[in-house]
């Protein structure tokens, strides 16, 4: 019986087994869940000291964490200022952007070429109870979605592309309640709504690789938040006729 693998929400600080590595992997997860709840903001300083005495262990775990966060590119260590969550900008936003389109259209087309058809029922009823979450809990559809690509990328076929988009996901949700970005983009809306979660894996399963590549493009791009984002930043930066 074929069985999806089972994907974690974020990259672990490190691959090896030992007492302290598991303390930085516990600093870890609960630094990225203050981040999430918004416990977190890029208006304070993460002092060690304090972060640890909030989460009740020593200062190495967490300065061990906030490390690994800061390769992310989650936190930033400014000079003279301190440790604090790094300040996304519009630049950013649109690099994430090229980058998680990139990773995500292969995914769809290595997936098309290689799924089988008995994964299919799995993976539709995968979709619906992502399209229903979603809608049901939107201040959590940034997370549920990209828990659905970090599955969906396991049928890849391609180890790196899932790790990734790990690596990928913690970066995602920071840029998803960035509300500098959000207040620059305005509310513009796509002339048509994007293809769901299921139509997503319809394509995958029914149609040919190129297909599916174009449906998780559109998918992403025509969501209310990137595309009026999209259409924004390209106004933005585009060539301005010479005198």
């Amino acid at each position: 019986m074929n069985t999806l693998p089972k994907t974690s929400k974020f990259a672990t600080p490190t691959t090896t087994s030992s007492p302290s590595t598991d303390r930085t992997m516990d600093a870890y997860g609960q630094l990225v869940g203050m981040i999430e709840r918004r416990e977190l903001t890029d208006q304070e300083l993460l002092s060690h000291r304090h972060l640890a005495d909030r989460l009740g262990m020593s200062t190495q775990p967490v300065r061990m964490a906030l490390s690994h966060l800061e390769h992310e590119g989650v936190v930033e260590t400014v000079a003279r200022v301190g440790t604090r969550l790094r300040r996304i900008n519009a630049d950013d936003f649109w690099g994430h952007l090229q980058w998680r389109l990139g990773l995500e259209t292969q995914v769809a087309r290595l997936a098309s070429t290689w799924v089988t058809p008995d994964l299919r029922p799995q993976m539709i009823e995968l979709a619906q109870a992502t399209d229903a979450a979603c809608q049901e809990d939107r201040s959590n559809a940034s997370k549920i979605d990209m828990q659905f690509h970090l599955q969906l990328a396991s049928l890849s076929g391609a180890t790196r592309l899932r790790i990734e988009l790990e690596r990928l996901s913690i970066y995602h949700m920071k840029l998803a309640i960035c509300e500098a970005v959000d207040a620059t983009t305005g509310t513009a809306a796509s002339p048509s709504p994007p293809p769901s979660h299921q139509a997503v894996i319809e394509a995958i399963f029914d149609s040919d690789p190129i297909t599916a590549s174009d449906t998780m493009r559109y998918h992403i791009e025509h969501s209310t938040a990137i595309f009026g984002f999209i259409q924004w930043y390209e106004q933005k930066h585009k060539p301005q006729p010479s005198a």
